[in-house]
């Protein structure tokens, strides 16, 4: 496997629990990623999601102020943002099947389940930048 230069990857880490939102952070930092601006809420995401633009958004499935997959529906379709095709992954500690089929549905391009790991987010995130899943455009869906 190559290795990448993480250090130059901007990402926006989301999650209202602050102590968790710290515990990832740190995880991040320990797998080589130093761009990191973090966000609670659907609020926070909108304001430090501009210059630099971040490569990969994290965040937690249900914020203090809304659901991620909301946001994520809007980036995807163009409402938010100048980039529908940013990376998002979605952290939840309760995988329903209901939540599933709306992470799915919102185009997010994973789901993590909580507790994470340190190696399970290097993974996920190598896995996109070496074989992200091409995006589907239709009249109604960009995912």
């Amino acid at each position: 496997m190559k290795e990448f230069l993480f250090k130059d990857i901007n990402v926006v880490l989301a999650d209202s629990d602050h102590s968790y939102r710290h515990t990832i952070f740190n995880m991040l930092r320990n797998i080589g990623l130093r761009k990191i601006r973090q966000a609670a809420s659907l609020v926070e995401i909108r304001g430090v999601m501009g210059e630099p633009a971040a490569d990969i958004l994290i965040c937690e499935a249900e914020l203090s102020d809304g659901k991620f997959s909301d946001f994520v529906y809007e980036v995807r379709n163009g409402d938010f943002g100048n980039n529908p095709f940013i990376a998002m992954l979605t952290v939840t500690a309760e995988p329903t099947k209901e939540l599933v089929r709306t992470v799915i549905d919102s185009g997010s391009d994973d789901l993590l389940t909580k507790p994470l790991s340190a190696a399970q987010i290097k993974d996920r995130i190598t896995h996109l930048i070496e074989k992200r899943k091409p995006f589907v455009v239709t009249s109604d869906y960009i995912g």
